[in-house]
């Protein structure tokens, strides 16, 4: 099918559809213009956010298939029903995620002028291809179930018990993750969370979504906590960069450059990667006899989240056997 003939069609859609005032955009009226017009295909997870003039479309689980010349021919769809739609905004940007990795996309941009430009026949179907251009980026996937279902690294909300909790959850582990924080024991116990709401039992899914709202909560405070001792005058006089002093700031950018960090599983307690992989068994036994001495208690809760850690890291990086033995140590902690 020819671009111009797939707008053709498209609008013929919109011509036949109920007219209604065009309301303002928003996440889900977006999402209902473009499942109403049929411009993504049947089926196609998708989701909508704005940018100030900018309405960003976010597609999941993408056939991995898509040449970029398709992708372009998409984002023009898509583009043609917002500008219908919602015509103050001025700029569409599609992201085609994809199906083997969730951080990974392709950005088209379109600008509504281009696209009345088309329309008038001021430039022709191949022109206005060769003026798009196909980005490549990583990012998290922040995606939604078709019809707009909230979702998060692959987390589509089942419907439930404590719907609106689990979404504010959901949203908060999305937050840490936005400020570098390592989610990843957050949303391995978030999906087995999820698990239970298919069962049915609500005092169990209310029971973990209190222990998880807890630990979030925690992170964020410890985040908080962190911020006001780097604004604090003798945090930054520490740290100011003098002849005396260079060598220890050197030392701590080489320290934060050395793997990612993760320093919430302990109560904003450091657990490098780099440390993990260089001895699993002795770096947790320092670990726990460090936050022991350093708490003077054992939170299990703080365990449970520290073994997923370790058992990420050492997944993540092929060694799925010694992995297994924490995630083994975790459930221990439960």
């Amino acid at each position: 099918m020819t671009l111009s003939l797939a707008i053709s069609l498209l609008s013929l859609q919109m011509s036949i559809l109920p007219s209604c005032a065009a309301e303002p955009a928003s996440p889900q009226a977006i999402v209902k213009a473009l499942t109403d017009a049929k411009a993504v295909r049947e089926g196609q997870k998708f989701s909508a956010k704005l940018n100030g003039e900018t309405i960003i479309i976010s597609t999941w689980d993408n056939d991995e298939k898509l040449t970029n010349e398709q992708c372009k021919v998409e984002a023009i769809l898509i583009s043609k029903t917002l500008v219908d739609n919602f015509p103050d905004h001025l700029c569409y940007e599609t992201l085609f995620y994809s199906p083997l990795n969730r951080t990974s996309y392709r950005k088209v941009i379109v600008q509504q002028a281009l696209l009345h430009t088309f329309e008038k026949g001021g430039i022709g179907e191949e022109q206005m291809l060769n003026t798009l251009n196909v980005i490549k980026g990583t990012g998290p996937s922040e995606t939604a179930g078709a019809g707009g279902t909230p979702s998060y690294m692959g987390i589509v909300l089942k419907t439930g018990p404590f719907a609106e909790r689990r979404k504010d959850l959901l949203d908060g582990i999305k937050g840490l993750g936005d400020q570098g924080v390592g989610v990843t024991p957050f949303i391995q116990a978030f999906k087995a969370m999820e698990d239970q709401v298919d069962r049915d039992d609500a005092s169990v899914v209310d029971s973990a979504l209190l222990r998880l709202e807890r630990s979030v909560k925690e992170q964020y405070d410890a985040l908080s906590d962190a911020r006001n001792r780097q604004d604090s005058p003798s945090f930054r006089d520490a740290n100011r960069v003098t002849g005396s002093n260079s060598q220890q700031v050197t030392t701590v950018k080489a320290a934060r450059a050395d793997g990612k960090v993760n320093r919430w599983a302990l109560g904003f307690f450091p657990l490098p990667e780099r440390k993990i992989l260089e001895n699993p068994s002795g770096f947790w036994a320092e670990s726990i006899n460090a936050y022991k001495a350093k708490t003077h208690s054992t939170n299990p809760q703080n365990l449970y989240f520290a073994a997923l850690w370790f058992a990420s890291v050492l997944e993540t990086n092929g060694r799925a056997h010694e992995a297994q033995r924490f995630k083994e140590m975790s459930r221990s902690f439960q």
